[in-house]
């Protein structure tokens, strides 16, 4: 078999790892698909980090509110 370095066999239904199914794609359709989800992508991070505000709403304390959040333990010789 001429591909069976890109054969992907788990024992069930062995194809070939490059999937040729969307042949009727064009190059321009599918890099517009593309470029449109990392878009979208990048539009919900920024949403999320500037309208959201996490850390404004987290509620652990820093350790530049407090000196004493170390408990000191006495070592076990």
């Amino acid at each position: 078999m001429e591909n069976h370095d890109c054969l992907f066999d788990d024992a069930c239904a062995p194809e070939l790892a490059l999937d040729f199914d969307c042949q009727n794609v064009s190059t321009g359709e599918g890099l517009a698909s593309w470029g449109i989800a990392i878009g979208l992508y990048i539009t919900l991070f920024n949403v999320i980090k500037y309208v959201e505000d996490p850390e404004g709403i987290n509620p652990a304390i820093s350790r530049a509110d407090s000196d004493d959040i170390v408990v000191p333990i006495a070592h076990h010789d």
